[in-house]
């Protein structure tokens, strides 16, 4: 097993502990406010409800409220333990997602950068093919708008145009709205989602490929919703934001960035 599939197996764990907790507290335990302990006496068991501080015995046939407050107490402990695993899954996450040599290049001065071999750079001709994979079933989607690249690609906005001229100018190489289908036939039982990504680009130095999502219209509500669904489908997966897949958002009030985009790019891209 190799660390991105490491990655994917904590991830789907991370996933099910989500699910469990969300289930659990789902449950309505708001009537229940007492708790429940068990004292021996004489080597028999008898239940004890703890109301406010003070200590009431249940009567052994009361299984109902026995049944609710043991219930109450499995599926409290369950959460608190749940949500301790889950946070050590994130944390060994974060960590196997560091690039190591990146941390090392980012405590050497810039300037040096380019004489270094990390020992990880792909092959340059590897790039060149994955640059020139010719492109089926493009996005049918059409737009009123169209806007050219310096570089020749047409683009759906001005926002797509920037993201496009950046990565030009820091020499990613990347596909606009490539199909992503392909990716699910890797996953045995993964729904197939329609999904284009505005841009598909490749981490030359380590391999990886990222896909990128622009949201421009936080403003609209209906806009953000079906959005917010794409988004969540890439989970389908194992790819989540920061984890192969980089989102950008724009708004009337907050418009695009070109400095977080720059940033963006040397955290993933470069």
């Amino acid at each position: 097993m190799n660390k991105a599939q490491l990655i994917n197996q904590l991830i789907e764990s991370k996933n099910e502990l989500e699910n469990l907790i969300e289930e659990l507290r789902k449950k309505d335990y708001s009537n229940v406010k007492d708790k429940i302990t068990v004292k021996t006496v004489a080597g028999m068991p008898y239940y004890v409800k703890l109301i406010n501080g003070k200590q009431e015995y249940i009567s052994k046939k009361d299984t109902k409220t026995i049944k609710s407050l043991s219930q109450k107490l499995y599926n409290t402990k369950t959460i608190d333990m749940a949500e301790k695993d889950k946070a050590q899954i994130s944390e060994c996450i974060d960590i196997l997602s560091k690039d190591p040599s990146k941390s090392i290049l980012d405590s050497i001065p810039k300037a040096l950068h380019q004489f270094i071999d990390t020992g990880t750079n792909i092959d340059n001709e590897y790039a060149k093919k994955w640059g020139d994979e010719i492109i089926q079933n493009k996005n049918p989607k059409k737009t009123e708008k169209e806007y050219e690249t310096p570089s020749g690609l047409i683009v759906k906005s001005k926002s797509e145009w920037m993201i496009a001229k950046i990565l030009d100018d820091y020499k990613v190489p990347y596909y606009y709205e490539k199909p992503f289908d392909d990716y699910g036939s890797m996953y045995f039982g993964a729904p197939r989602y329609n999904l284009y990504p505005d841009f598909t680009c490749l981490n030359k130095r380590t391999g990886k490929t990222y896909y990128w999502e622009h949201l421009g219209k936080m403003d609209d509500v209906e806009y953000v919703s079906k959005n917010i669904n794409r988004i969540m489908n890439y989970g389908a997966y194992g790819i989540y934001p920061g984890n192969g897949l980089i989102v950008t958002y724009e708004s009337n009030s907050i418009p695009f960035r070109y400095s977080y985009v720059s940033g963006l790019i040397e955290k993933f891209l470069l």
